[in-house]
């Protein structure tokens, strides 16, 4: 299953941004098994992680695109993504549920490789 390392950041207004050090390898990880459970709401309307990206285990540098899986597979790996701050409290992961709160400001050193799109 593998160990975790979890900090949830306050990236805006209206955004968290997660980041994720798993023990296992890049490829392993399913992020189509990863929800925020929102009671009234179907699971199919969950939301999931949104514009992940991997870095690398000291979070200095990205180790590929935008969307894209490490090539080759790394192990840990490192994965940050963004969820929306509405409805459920929780990130329902195969490795463990964990708060999503607002307790940290995102580290600079994230703000400024990490992509985030705007919206229009």
């Amino acid at each position: 299953m593998g160990t975790v390392n979890y900090h949830c950041y306050n990236y805006n207004d209206d955004l968290y941004l997660v980041d994720m050090t798993l023990t296992i390898r890049s490829d392993e990880i399913d992020l189509l098994q990863m929800n925020v459970p929102e009671d009234g709401v179907s699971p199919m309307n969950w939301q999931a992680p949104y514009l992940e990206q991997y870095l690398t285990l000291d979070g200095k540098a990205k180790l590929c695109e935008l969307y894209d899986e490490p090539s080759p597979p790394v192990n840990p790996c490192r994965i940050v993504f963004f969820i929306y701050k509405c409805g459920g409290k929780i990130l329902h992961t195969p490795y463990g549920d964990f708060p999503l709160t607002d307790t940290e400001e995102t580290p600079k050193q994230l703000k400024e490789i990490v992509e985030f799109e705007e919206e229009d």
